[in-house]
């Protein structure tokens, strides 16, 4: 090996140490400073006993303590009987205690709802390309009410008849509008030339 090569192997082999080294004292300095955020999130989970009947208005809230601000991007990640759910944040203010509160509503489930809080950009030093979760929170009901709609007696079974009739005229209505629309357009375009 010429003089050059075993300068450019020392070398290297200084840089790793270097780097070992380096990495080895960042990951003390990190173990020394506490790494909880400087947000926490504050949730009163809902129980099965609490739950309202099927379909009806559920509206879960999380606080955050921390900070003020009534502005974080907070999601919402649902699932309810087994279909994932988009909830959009239904309002934010600050409660009594001055701490920003964000409100989902979403209808109450059949069967089970599992659902989870993000914080996106509220990590450790309010980073913006970390986030904050809470914890995973299920409720199941003990007992699923029976929607059998085979059932129902005769009349209803004929008002359900009359609601599947009336459904497709609608969207046959629908559909000759459509049609007409697209044809009044086109000889618009035709007479202006």
């Amino acid at each position: 090996m010429n003089t050059f090569t075993k300068s450019l192997n020392f070398c290297g082999s200084f840089l790793a140490l270097v780097l070992v080294l380096a990495l080895n004292t960042n990951a003390a300095l990190a173990a020394d400073k506490p790494s909880r955020p400087s947000i926490q999130l504050l949730h009163k989970p809902v129980t099965d006993k609490t739950l309202p009947s099927p379909g009806q208005n559920l509206v879960l809230s999380l606080e955050l303590s921390g900070t003020r601000s009534i502005a974080l991007p907070v999601r919402l990640v649902a699932v309810r009987d087994g279909r994932v759910l988009p909830v959009p944040l239904q309002s934010s203010y600050r409660n009594g205690a001055d701490r920003p509160v964000y409100e989902f509503s979403l209808a109450s489930p059949l069967a089970e709802l599992t659902y989870q809080f993000i914080v996106v950009g509220a990590g450790a030093n309010n980073n913006s390309s970390s986030a904050l979760a809470t914890e995973r929170f299920t409720i199941r009901r003990p007992c699923v009410p029976s929607l059998d709609f085979s059932k129902a007696g005769n009349a209803n079974q004929s008002e359900l008849e009359k609601l599947a009739l009336s459904a497709r005229v609608l969207e046959q209505e629908i559909d000759a509008y459509a049609t007409a629309l697209s044809s009044a357009e086109l000889l618009q375009k035709e007479v202006a030339e």
